[in-house]
């Protein structure tokens, strides 16, 4: 995450653009390899969580001082890591977890 002064001083368009890797691991071999796959899950949804506690106090902070353009850039990578947060959810609860657990 930036410092508060950089993200005052960016222009108002930034690029948030990276992979959600850990979507792409394959979830078959053994029970070990699956349950470690699961606590990579739980590792990847906790960061999620901590973003998106700090981006939305950003957006709060840049709208209060009148950025709005920084408030969109924000808003925006706020929004992306509410989205990545939901597809590891519905990863986790697609019964990954239940798997791992046999």
């Amino acid at each position: 995450m930036w410092g508060m002064n950089t993200v005052f001083e960016r222009p108002a368009v930034v690029s948030f653009n990276r992979p959600l890797s850990i979507l792409r691991i394959g979830f078959s071999g053994t029970s070990a390899n699956r349950r470690a796959r699961c606590s990579l899950i739980n590792a990847a949804q906790a960061a999620e969580h901590y973003e998106i506690t700090r981006y939305g106090t950003l957006v709060t902070w840049a709208k209060r001082l009148g950025r709005d353009d920084c408030a969109a850039v924000l808003q925006k990578t706020l929004d992306e890591e509410k989205e990545t947060d939901r597809k590891l959810t519905q990863l986790a609860e697609s019964g990954i977890n239940l798997k791992a657990a046999s």
